[in-house]
C-alpha cells in the first residue's frame, strides 16, 4: 500500500485521518504507538465518570486508592483522585510529544475551533441580559400572583449553562445550552407562554421557536447574533434559597418528574466531567480534536443514532483518567487505540 505520509508534519497527518474514509491504523504508527501489553485495556472497564459519586456514597474509603510511584529509589504513596480505576501511566510527554502537541494546537486553529476573547466576554454578556430579562419576568409572574413586590424580588430564578460551552470547547459558530433553574411559582406552561411573548417583545431576540413537546422542552433564538438553547427546571420549592440541596447532591430529583429530571442533568454531568478530569486544558483540546473527527466522519449525531457532544466528552474524559499526564497528541493517539481495543 503507497505510503500516505510524505511530511514529518503532524498536521498533514491528523488532516489526513480527518479527510479520509481509511483506517486510523496508519495514523496510530506513525505517531508511533507502542504496542501495550492489551491486557492493560482489557483490565479496565471504560465506566462514566458519574460512577465516581455512586462509590462516594457507598463508603468514604472507596473514593480514593493509593497508588505507589517510585521516586528516587523510595515509593511514597500518592492517592488518586479521578475516575473509578486507576490510571495505566503516569508518564509524561516527551520533547517530541509536545512538538506534536503544539501542532495538534495549530491544526484545531486552522480549523477555527477557538472563540476569540472578544466574542467569549460577547457572549457572557449575552448571558447576563437574559439572566436580567428572567429576574424581571419571575418579579412580574409573583406579583401577579398575589405576591407582595418585596417578597417577589426575592424569589427569582438562576441562569446556568451545559454543554460545550460549560465544558470550555465552544467555537465561533457554537450555540450556549442554558437552563433556567426557577421557583415553583414559574410553571413550564407559564415559561412556554407568559416568557415566550415576553421574548418576543425583545428587539434583540431573533428567530424566537418554542419547542415545548420535545423530549427535552426547549426554547430556540437568537439574542444579538448569539444562538441560545434555553431550557426551564421547576424546583419545588417556594424560593431556590429554600432548597437544602447542591446540583451534585442526587436529592435535588427528589419528587422531581422526568423532563425536570433530564434538563437537570446537562449541568450536573458537564460539571462531573470537568471535576473528575486530571488536566482540564490537554482533555478540552482533546475534545475539540474528536469532536473534529467525528463530525468529518459524519459520525456526531444522537438524533441520528451517532454518539452527541456529552457521549464524545464522556468517552475522552476517561481517555485522560487513564493518561494523566499525556499531552492532546498523545491521548488522541490513545482514544482511538484504547477504544478499537
Amino acid at each position: 500500500m503507497q505510503t500516505v505520509y510524505k511530511s514529518d508534519s503532524l498536521i498533514e497527518s491528523s488532516n489526513y485521518i480527518l479527510r479520509t474514509k481509511e483506517t486510523v491504523d496508519d495514523f496510530l504508527d506513525y505517531c508511533e504507538i507502542k504496542n501495550d501489553n492489551e491486557e492493560n485495556y482489557v483490565n479496565y472497564n471504560i465506566e462514566c465518570a458519574l460512577n465516581k459519586r455512586v462509590q462516594e456514597r457507598k463508603s468514604v474509603n472507596l473514593n480514593k486508592r493509593e497508588i505507589l510511584l517510585y521516586d528516587e529509589g523510595n515509593y511514597e504513596t500518592t492517592k488518586y483522585e479521578y475516575g473509578v480505576s486507576d490510571p495505566i501511566t503516569f508518564n509524561y510527554p516527551t520533547q517530541e510529544d509536545l512538538k506534536k502537541g503544539n501542532d495538534v494546537i495549530e491544526l484545531l486553529k486552522s480549523y477555527n475551533l477557538f472563540e476569540t476573547e472578544i466574542a467569549l466576554k460577547k457572549r457572557e454578556k449575552v448571558l447576563g441580559m437574559i439572566n436580567k430579562l428572567f429576574y424581571e419576568f419571575v418579579i412580574e409572574i409573583s406579583i401577579a400572583q398575589g405576591i407582595n413586590e418585596e417578597e417577589a424580588k426575592e424569589i427569582h430564578g438562576n441562569l446556568y449553562t451545559f454543554g460545550s460551552y460549560r465544558l470550555g470547547v465552544i467555537t465561533p459558530n457554537s450555540d450556549i445550552d442554558c437552563i433556567f433553574l426557577s421557583p415553583k411559582n414559574i410553571t413550564r406552561e407559564i415559561f412556554f407562554n407568559e416568557f415566550y411573548l415576553k421574548l418576543q417583545q425583545d428587539k434583540n431576540v431573533k428567530k424566537l421557536q418554542a419547542l415545548p413537546e420535545t423530549y427535552t422542552p426547549i426554547i430556540k433564538f437568537i439574542y444579538d447574533d448569539v444562538d441560545i438553547d434555553l431550557l426551564l427546571a421547576t424546583l419545588p420549592y417556594r424560593t431556590l434559597k429554600d432548597c437544602p440541596y447542591s446540583l451534585d447532591n442526587d436529592y435535588i430529583f427528589k419528587n422531581q418528574d422526568d423532563v425536570t429530571v433530564r434538563c437537570l442533568n446537562g449541568i450536573r454531568v458537564a460539571d462531573l466531567i470537568l471535576s473528575l478530569v486530571p488536566n482540564k486544558e490537554q482533555f478540552r483540546n482533546t475534545l475539540r480534536f474528536i469532536k473534529l473527527w467525528a463530525k468529518r466522519r459524519g459520525l456526531y449525531s444522537n438524533i441520528l443514532g451517532f454518539l452527541g457532544g456529552i457521549s464524545w466528552a464522556l468517552l475522552t474524559a476517561k481517555i485522560c483518567q487513564l493518561y494523566p499526564n499525556y499531552n492532546v497528541s498523545q491521548l488522541i493517539c490513545k482514544f482511538f487505540k484504547v477504544y478499537s481495543i
